[in-house]
């Protein structure tokens, strides 16, 4: 695909019309894309990321992957626009990048972190979503929890402030699944029964 910010991960500014390998030769478990970077986890459960603000910084642009700082290992990683989350196996969840939106779940709306930084929430994750501007965690009893942008009722708390903290989605609903999309949410119920909340303009709801 395109390589204007690097996420091919090749090494090199040429557009690829077929897939390429990414460069380093580390075997990965799972990857997470989002429109300017792209994160992995390799078999030891360590974070790498590559592209545009692959490690935070506005100014980065990494045509390789590069380690994420720290000794962290993790089950789960997403990437957003300008930000990424990753869930460690103890249930707590981290993130860096850019704020703006509060998507890094630290109390803060305005400061940046090259190196991941704590989410400020007493709830343990047993999975996270991570969208373009907001993310999502689910508790071992399925209580979901969002963070980041709410402009369009996206965190579904009944209101449109942006959260810069996990908030309890209303309803009372126990989900086993949960996807963050650009301006929407949607999750699944124990029982399989799927609900959507935030903006409708184009019926996703």
């Amino acid at each position: 695909g395109a390589i204007a910010v690097g996420v091919v991960g090749d090494g090199t500014t040429a557009n690829k019309s077929q897939p390429t390998p990414v460069t380093g030769g580390t075997n990965y478990l799972s990857v997470s894309l989002a429109i300017d970077h792209a994160c992995a986890l390799d078999a030891d459960n360590h974070a790498w990321c590559w592209g545009s603000q692959a490690l935070g910084s506005s100014n980065n642009v990494s045509y390789v992957p590069q380690a994420v700082d720290g000794d962290n290992e993790f089950i789960e990683i997403g990437a957003g626009t300008d930000y990424s989350c990753a869930l460690r196996p103890n249930g707590t969840t981290v993130c860096w990048g850019d704020p703006w939106k509060g998507q890094l779940g630290d109390g803060d709306s305005t400061t940046s972190h090259d190196s991941p930084v704590s989410v400020v929430t007493d709830q343990s994750f047993i999975t996270i979503a991570v969208g373009p501007t907001h993310a999502c965690g689910l508790t071992a009893i399925g209580a979901a929890y969002c963070w980041g942008s709410n402009d369009f009722g996206e965190i579904g708390d009944s209101t449109r402030k942006n959260r810069v903290v996990p908030t309890l989605v209303k309803g009372g609903h126990a989900f086993q699944r949960i996807s963050a999309g650009q301006t929407h949410t949607c999750a699944v119920t124990i029982d399989n029964i799927a609900y959507c909340w935030g903006s409708n303009e184009e019926s996703q709801l």
